[in-house]
């Protein structure tokens, strides 16, 4: 069943590249703001300017270059500028999230309309933001659960290995099972992620069905959705491991090699993220159209 539902999969990411366009362009994106939300606000903090203050390490690669650098920074540190730091995190970690749902609400929703259709179908790009508006909302709120829920257990995983940490051996051991139930716990959460937005991918099907459907969903094909998550899992180790090694053997060429490489990694991964939510709503399929 896996192996149809990944062929079928295969079949409607190979006959739609806007899909794995699409993917790729919003996680790069996503990317970018993220990395922009964590290092902006810093240099917001430190007041810096950039043409003067980093002029001695465009210039130089020394160590008194970047001893000089780092005086800079504790000098130029302006505690008053935090609060605006902050500020400026959150409004773009808020833009990272709010792109990545209606990213993700674009991608299943047409992944959801080309399966109605047939495999042989070829989506509009614009289909794409059509349903990115038309689902945000519910994606925006189950995307939401999904970190709450994962960060809690991720909470009690921590919580559990200082409570062992700390105790005597009856604790080490309660604390060790503990953990080995929060990372079950985590991983079929994990795995719910996928049928709760191949659920979603039904317009018909509000929130809180979906999060219903999903769990049933997962319960009926445990076997196919955890086979499915893990062959594209070692497809993306095995793309990773080459990517490293190519980058490694030719790391003395030009940046530019480095950006291609960079590039065509970025492309791997996102066609593995378009052909797993595929495999999924197509594996998923069946049991979405007989369910009341």
């Amino acid at each position: 069943m896996s192996a149809a539902a990944l062929a079928r999969g295969w079949s409607v990411t190979r006959a739609n590249p806007a899909l794995v366009a699409w993917t790729l362009l919003t996680m790069g994106a996503v990317l970018i703001l993220t990395v922009a939300g964590a290092v902006a606000p810093l240099l917001t903090a430190l007041g810096w300017d950039f043409q003067s203050d980093l002029a001695p390490l465009a210039a130089s690669r020394s160590v008194e270059a970047v001893a000089d650098a780092v005086i800079v920074l504790e000098d130029a540190f302006d505690r008053s500028a935090v609060v605006t730091g902050t500020s400026l995190a959150l409004v773009l970690w808020t833009a990272a999230l709010v792109l990545y749902c209606f990213a993700q609400a674009g991608l299943w929703g047409s992944l959801g309309e080309l399966r109605r259709r047939g495999l042989e179908s070829r989506l509009e790009a614009a289909r794409l933001v059509h349903w990115g508006k038309r689902l945000f909302a519910p994606f925006f709120w189950f995307v939401n659960l999904y970190a709450v829920v994962a960060s809690a257990l991720l909470l009690l995983a921590v919580v559990a290995l200082a409570l062992g940490v700390r105790g005597a051996l009856a604790a080490q051991l309660l604390a060790a099972c503990g953990i080995f139930a929060v990372a079950i716990a985590l991983l079929v959460v994990h795995l719910w992620y996928g049928p709760g937005r191949a659920a979603l991918a039904w317009p018909s099907n509000g929130l809180g069905s979906s999060l219903r459907r999903g769990l049933g969903l997962l319960r009926q094909r445990f076997a196919a959705v955890l086979l499915l998550a893990a062959l594209v899992a070692l497809a993306g180790l095995l793309s990773s491991a080459v990517a490293s090694l190519l980058s490694a053997t030719l790391g003395r060429l030009a940046f530019a090699v480095q950006l291609v490489l960079g590039l065509l990694q970025g492309v791997v991964t996102a066609f593995l993220a378009t052909l797993h939510a595929a495999a999924l709503v197509n594996l998923l399929r069946p049991a979405m159209e007989t369910a009341p």
